[in-house]
């Protein structure tokens, strides 16, 4: 299954609304990887959509990395 992304650069203090910014790239991914895009160490954001698809109910436990801030949202919520 692949992936959409939307790369965007700037400069923010806070993690912004990437939903009203304009993308300078975007398409789909296979696997989820910063290593598509251009090596930069500040000034970029990335926005993943994705769907995931799991085996059993259960407790999953899901998490980000990042150094300026991240953060992850489920059905539209964070």
């Amino acid at each position: 299954m692949y992936d959409v992304y939307k790369y965007f650069e700037g400069s923010w203090n806070m993690l912004p609304d990437f939903n009203t910014l304009t993308p300078v790239r975007s398409g789909q991914i296979y696997d989820i990887d910063l290593q598509s895009f251009p090596h930069r160490e500040d000034d970029y954001g990335v926005q993943f959509t994705a769907y995931l698809n799991l085996d059993a109910e259960g407790d999953y436990t899901l998490f980000l990395a990042s150094d300026d801030g991240s953060k992850l949202f489920i059905t539209g919520r964070s």
